[in-house]
């Protein structure tokens, strides 16, 4: 298996080596405005930098392509697959902006705020994920989803190994905050002497400037192996990044999600949390108040888990329809 990511794809694997060879690529990013806040007509506007970026991407896939020879390409929200087509490998891509677009206009109380990032991005991603791809294999929390494209397949939520699916929880004892990586995402302060639960603050470092911590408040930074914390966690605070949602989901742990603002696909995972009644979605203001209220309520999110049916194993799933694809390929 041979690897091409970028940014903090490219340190997950540098610390996680079950792969032949790894390679770098260059990172899109979305534009910010003056107050710092994710900014869809900023983004727009860097559409001939971001082009420039595709062809360079393509140019090291072409040349990583002839020498590793593959039988599949597999794919999370590149683009740069458009431009080796020519070659006729099968792209399958693993993303989720179709149920992100049902989602969207199912939840009436959307926001205004996200509407320009999901019609500038999140549509065209979709749209793109229907025609491009040969296969787009789409992870989902809720059971019991339907095909509803020849290339698009549903499949439950896809989570690291060793992961346990509802492992039973009692009492509260310990949140994990588990924030984005990217530059629009969320802070917490700790403003209270104490808490009445133990905090683990992943990845990030302890705020400069602050000789003390409240007891039992552990800043991290960044952490290759996340899985033996969050299997601790009887709450997790996130942002409403897909990846954290579902082995929060996975997992059964309540949870708090605090969308990047104007992000579209961030808010309607959290909308959909709240939705199923296991968390909750907070602006992103004041995470430390929204935890503590949160506190309260963990039973209840508890119980609604307990009257959900078990998510289906999304890797599972995906690892079929992959090897499917691969052993109907003609022999080279």
């Amino acid at each position: 298996m041979a690897i091409a990511t970028a940014n903090n794809g490219l340190w997950y694997f540098h610390h996680n080596t079950d792969w032949q060879s790894l390679h770098e690529l260059d990172a899109f990013h979305y534009a910010a405005n003056l107050q710092g806040k994710l900014s869809v007509a900023g983004t727009a506007k860097n559409f001939f930098k971001y082009s420039k970026i595709l062809y360079k991407n393509a140019q090291h896939l072409r040349h990583l392509l002839t020498c590793v020879e593959p039988h599949v390409i597999v794919t999370d929200s590149d683009y740069s697959c458009t431009l080796v087509r020519h070659r006729g490998i099968p792209v399958v891509a693993i993303n989720n902006a179709n149920e992100v677009k049902t989602l969207y206009h199912r939840f009436s109380d959307r926001p205004r705020s996200i509407r320009p990032h999901f019609w500038t991005i999140e549509h065209h991603d979709a749209l793109f994920h229907r025609l491009i791809p040969d296969m787009t294999i789409s992870p989902a929390l809720e059971s019991g989803q339907h095909q509803t494209h020849p290339r698009l397949h549903t499949v439950g939520p896809i989570v690291r190994r060793g992961l346990p699916c509802r492992a039973r929880r009692s009492g509260l004892h310990r949140v994990v905050v588990l924030l984005s990586g990217s530059a629009f995402a969320s802070h917490i302060h700790f403003t209270q002497p104490h808490y009445p639960v133990a905090i683990d603050v992943i990845g990030r470092q302890t705020p400069k400037g602050v000789n003390h911590l409240p007891q039992g408040v552990v800043f991290h930074g960044k952490v290759a192996d996340t899985r033996p914390l969050l299997q601790q966690a009887d709450m997790l605070v996130v942002n409403g990044g897909f990846s954290a949602i579902s082995e929060g989901f996975w997992l059964g742990i309540p949870m708090v999600v605090a969308p990047v603002a104007n992000h579209a696909e961030q808010w309607v995972n959290a909308r959909l949390i709240q939705h199923l009644g296991v968390g909750t979605l907070v602006a992103e203001g004041n995470l430390e108040q929204a935890l503590l209220a949160s506190l309260d309520h963990v039973e209840n999110y508890r119980q609604s888990y307990e009257q959900l049916p078990m998510p289906d194993d999304g890797a599972v799933q995906a690892t079929k329809l992959l090897m499917e694809l691969a052993f109907s390929l003609p022999n080279p």
